[in-house]
């Protein structure tokens, strides 16, 4: 039985420029999430070096906390 994560997609197609564009809600939802992130975020505990670690670089970039 073939699972879907099984599949080969050719992606090759797809507009790179339109994949970065974000619309006007999401770039509220983004900022939104950076002012919460901030205020329940601990100073005293805040490890980059640990955040990298445990985050593929591949997702650094639809990071915000990371940006």
């Amino acid at each position: 039985e073939m699972c879907i994560r099984d599949r080969l997609v050719d992606a090759s197609g797809i507009d790179q420029d339109l994949l970065k564009r974000t619309s006007e809600k999401e770039s509220a939802y983004q900022k939104l999430w950076l002012t919460f992130f901030n205020h329940i975020a601990i100073q005293a505990r805040i490890n980059p070096k640990l955040q990298v670690q445990n985050i593929p670089k591949r997702f650094w970039g639809d990071t915000p906390e990371l940006a």
